[in-house]
């Protein structure tokens, strides 16, 4: 009686419409990456409740199918935990890059307490209950089934829309109550976002989206049709926003992407839409596609609207007075001084405050380094560079798998390169901003994760199968 009780009430709601609705309240309240944003205030609270769920809900028979996802989560998870253990004062007076610290303990005649690896304990909490979105949203992916985990493409084109269309207002309508953070780029087309590196970024990720969904695995060629001239259209308009949010980063991206999306889309096609006439066909349709977004593209250069081009070229023209490259040079330096251990995660701003010479002192403060990379390196030392490196390598094997998709369904396996695609770009997007710093993106990011560990399980299940046969 009691199992069938508990059976019963997991059936309250398929899981899918659980993740979808979790990450579309994500998508829609997580377009900023500030500690201050008062979405917080309910988005990381109702991203505890998701993990919760998830964690009940989850089929634990097939849960090595994500096994590598999973151990990164828990080794980031631990590691962030562990910055935030305190250590007893001698402990923690060895640590390396302690010594201004020290000196002012000591002039202020503070007794020796347990303190944290975190110089900044606030900051490394802050980073700890971040990690409740990209959590809540992997445990609920891999507790849908893989035509539910599928669906979660409608739910961000659905929001790609929205952010699209309030973007265009931003820039037509200027009015301030189109913006809804407190710290943003007004006066440029940031939709939904805080950041117009973050818009411009999710827009890049928008095109192979996009593809896609025009290509419509396993759907009838009349349909495939239909969602073809949506996605063109589709792109026809995320191309020139990408112009004029006035993201050099996203700018740059929009290339790759593009190329993206048109592998994607030739890869998804059915066998039967593959014969030379029919691919002819299609290499005009993407050669006039490309001619108009160019066309378009030309036309906002023209007419002075594309800010991110105007950007990029005076960030060219005008020397380091207009990029990064002053702070990066710094950073080496710093993760030296803090190595191996790092100066706590979350503590950048602070730290890099003590390190900042006059000459770069300006009426705003780096919030973070713009570059991931090196400010993991930084804050969480050779710890955090072993995790990177073990992530690169395992997402390394899984592109290598997923260009020899022998036994992978056609399904599955474009959701699996869509992943693939979406997390390069985001990783490109790391080395000159921080986009995974915005809980939307960081559940995309978790979104194509499970997309692409899906397709290479799949993969991996196939050859162990092929093996057993040929042994038998």
């Amino acid at each position: 009686m009691t199992s069938r009780v508990f059976s019963a009430s997991r059936s309250i709601a398929p899981a899918w419409v659980v993740c979808a609705g979790f990450l579309l309240v994500v998508l829609f309240f997580g377009g900023g990456s500030a500690s201050t944003v008062s979405s917080i205030v309910f988005l990381r609270p109702l991203a505890a409740l998701a993990l919760v769920f998830g964690l009940w809900r989850i089929d634990w028979t097939n849960i090595g199918t994500f096994r590598w996802p999973l151990f990164l989560l828990v080794a980031v998870i631990l590691l962030v935990g562990v910055h935030l253990v305190p250590l007893p004062p001698g402990w923690w007076a060895a640590l390396p890059g302690r010594e201004i610290e020290l000196r002012a303990i000591a002039d202020a005649g503070i007794e020796p307490v347990w303190r944290p690896i975190a110089l900044v304990p606030s900051g490394a909490w802050n980073a700890l209950f971040s990690l409740l979105i990209p959590a809540a949203t992997m445990i609920l992916m891999i507790g849908c089934s893989e035509a539910g985990r599928s669906r979660m493409l409608g739910v961000m084109l659905g929001f790609g829309a929205v952010t699209c269309a309030v973007a265009v207002l931003q820039v037509t309508v200027q009015s301030p109550s189109l913006y809804f953070f407190e710290i943003t780029n007004s006066g440029t087309a940031v939709g939904l976002f805080a950041n117009r590196n973050h818009q411009a970024i999710f827009l890049a990720c928008l095109l192979p989206m996009l593809a896609l969904f025009a290509s419509a695995p396993g759907m009838p060629s009349d349909v495939r049709i239909r969602r073809t001239w949506i996605g063109a259209g589709g792109a026809l308009l995320v191309f020139p926003l990408l112009l004029i949010t006035g993201s050099r980063a996203g700018l740059l991206l929009a290339f790759p992407a593009l190329l993206f999306a048109v592998v994607l889309y030739e890869a998804s096609l059915p066998q039967k839409d593959r014969s030379a006439k029919r691919r002819r066909l299609r290499m005009l349709c993407y050669a006039a596609a490309i001619a108009a977004i160019v066309a378009i593209g030309g036309l906002f250069i023209l007419f002075a609207r594309a800010e991110a081009v105007s950007r990029l070229a005076a960030s060219l023209t005008e020397g380091e007075s207009n990029n990064r490259l002053p702070f990066w040079r710094l950073l080496p330096d710093m993760i030296w001084q803090y190595f191996p251990w790092g100066s706590g995660v979350g503590s950048f701003p602070e730290v890099f405050q003590i390190h900042e010479p006059t000459s770069l002192l300006k009426t705003t403060y780096l919030n973070h380094a713009h570059n991931d990379v090196l400010e993991v390196a930084l804050v969480a030392g050779l710890p955090g560079i072993v995790l990177m490196l073990f992530g690169v390598l395992i997402f390394a094997l899984s592109v290598v798998r997923l260009t020899r998709p022998d036994g992978i369904p056609l399904g599955r396996l474009a959701y699996a390169r869509l992943g693939a695609m979406v997390l390069i770009l985001l990783g490109l997007a790391s080395f000159v901003d921080y986009p995974l710093r915005a809980p939307s993106l960081a559940a995309i990011f978790a979104v194509a994760v499970i997309w692409t560990a899906q397709g290479c399980a799949h993969r991996a299940a196939a050859q162990k199968e092929n093996l057993k046969e040929g042994l038998s």
